[in-house]
């Protein structure tokens, strides 16, 4: 697949769809996906490329929809087919293209194949004590009655993991799972869909029949799998589908060796995001935003074209609370300044929804204990094994995932001071660096 080089710098705005389902005002009986469609208009003036649209596929939601149970239909909860065939066409009428999320590491355990089709899962005939989920640390094989074997979830225990190496890790690619997600692809590109962020392609790379699961080695030692996957799966020359990588605990060559060895357009990697620790003290904060900076130009440095920059995500809390930034100082670092200097110039940037605005993380009164603990389960799980409300508010993933601001969009919009315009002004200095 040949890379699309459609713009040399390429904006992308990810959308968390259930924080548009939630009405803004009495009456507001429109679908999330027809909100999305009739907010295009405001993001096109951010200047974007792109809408990445976290997924919307059916899902019994106990993973926030990376539980896929049928990658062909729209989850109810958020529209229909038509709606969103209406959102591509809104969104092509203003210059944006529409990416979706593809999960490829495993399915909901709702999902037809599991039982249909076990054998595209990882099995076991034990449960490897030294395998622990990246979900809450617990073990990664769970019994199966129906079976009597243990299944692979390197996530929560509904997330069944695919198994894409029957043969191990030295044959190819489970031509099966790849003819299955060729079809899932080209049934979105044939909706109007122009490209796809990948999710969590690092835990592709394992070997499931070891006795042990170490992470340093999905970045390493058997980085390969996921790369040749994605080159299995997108084989065919398509210039204008954008592929999008999220990988964890990447560094600067790894990156690079993911956009040498696949048709990927940019790679996203979180980690630098850990890097800022949560604080109230300013001069902890400023430490660990250097740190986050330092990260960052190692990175960017090993391979600008295909490194993508991101700063908030639906993975984290704000990034102003985070690093203890002023929303402008913030828009900064998402734009590769800091303090008035550039420590990098990438092509790619994502925006997560609100960053424009400068947002912090939300009150109490924004977002209750129950609000958080619903909107984060991993929080929840968190919660349960006895960590505090208080010590789990300021990194919880429900601080970038309650409803959208939309009067506060609406009123930084009329404010010509405001982070929006500081972002709109940001947009066209960072394209002409």
């Amino acid at each position: 697949m040949a890379k699309s080089r459609l713009s040399e710098k390429t904006l992308i705005y990810q959308v968390w769809p259930i924080s548009f389902i939630e009405p803004q005002f009495r009456g507001d009986n429109r679908s999330a996906l027809k909100k999305i469609s009739d907010f295009l208009p405001n993001l096109s003036r951010l200047d974007i490329d792109y809408l990445w649209l976290s997924p919307i596929y059916l899902s019994p939601w106990l993973d926030h929809g990376y539980d896929v149970a049928n990658y062909l239909e729209i989850d109810p909860r958020f529209g229909n087919l038509e709606e969103f065939k209406s959102l591509v066409k809104t969104a092509k009428s203003h210059n944006v293209k529409v990416m979706m999320d593809l999960v490829l590491n495993h399915t909901s355990i709702l999902h037809p194949w599991f039982k249909r089709y076990p054998e595209r899962y990882c099995w076991g005939k034990s449960n490897h004590s030294e395998w622990s989920n990246l979900f809450d640390g617990g073990s990664s094989w769970e019994f199966s009655e129906d079976r009597g074997e243990f299944y692979l979830h390197l996530f929560d225990k509904s997330q069944p993991d695919l198994n894409w190496y029957p043969n191990g890790p030295t044959g190819n690619p489970n031509p099966v799972l790849v003819q299955e997600f060729q079809s899932i692809a080209n049934f979105w590109l044939n909706q109007g869909v122009s490209g796809f962020r990948l999710d969590a392609t690092q835990v592709i790379n394992k070997d499931a029949k070891s006795d042990h699961f170490n992470p340093i080695e999905t970045t390493t030692k058997y980085a390969n799998l996921a790369t040749r996957v994605i080159s299995a799966i997108f084989d065919e020359p398509r210039e204008n589908t954008y592929l999008l990588v999220e990988c964890l605990n990447l560094s600067g060559d790894m990156i690079k060796f993911y956009y040498n060895h696949a048709p990927v357009n940019a790679v996203m990697d979180n980690t630098p995001i850990n890097t800022v620790i949560v604080t109230t003290d300013q001069l902890v904060a400023e430490s660990g935003l250097d740190r986050y900076i330092s990260a960052i130009k190692k990175s960017a440095e090993s391979c600008p074209e295909g490194y993508a920059h991101v700063t908030e995500s639906h993975d984290g809390p704000r990034f102003t609370s985070a690093a203890n930034l002023s929303g402008k100082d913030a828009i900064d670092v998402l734009f590769g300044l800091h303090r008035g200097e550039r420590f990098c110039s990438p092509n790619t940037i994502i925006v997560y929804q609100g960053q424009e605005l400068g947002l912090q993380n939300p009150t109490r009164e924004e977002l209750s204990d129950k609000q958080m603990l619903s909107l984060d389960r991993q929080a929840r799980l968190r919660y349960a094994r006895g960590e505090s409300l208080e010590d789990l508010r300021p990194t919880s993933r429900a601080n970038a995932r309650i409803p959208f601001h939309m009067e506060e969009y609406h009123r930084q919009e009329s404010d010509m001071s405001s982070c929006l315009h500081y972002f709109r002004k940001s947009v066209k200095f960072w394209r002409k660096v």
